[in-house]
């Protein structure tokens, strides 16, 4: 991976769950579960994200920080699309 955010994802059963904003490294082959898998293996069950997206890029501020405004912008991914649990 190249880079990676969390984000909440409005969710009907839990009201919110985290979802994974991933960047991948060219020429990387990682796809969801191999996300969820790290993730699961160093976070905190609470932590784990539900759903991975795939981003071209990471938003950013003009300090060089995530933007969390644009990054909630961003499309959500189809449940098909899913890691978790």
């Amino acid at each position: 991976m190249g880079a990676a955010h969390g984000r909440l994802h409005p969710d009907e059963r839990w009201g919110e769950v985290v979802t994974a904003v991933v960047v991948r490294e060219p020429g990387a082959r990682v796809d969801a579960a191999d996300v969820v898998r790290v993730c699961r293996d160093n976070l905190a069950g609470y932590k784990e994200p539900l759903r991975v997206a795939f981003a071209e890029r990471l938003p950013h501020t003009h300090t060089g920080k995530v933007s969390r405004r644009e990054l909630r912008e961003l499309p959500w991914p189809a449940a098909d699309e899913n890691g978790g649990r």
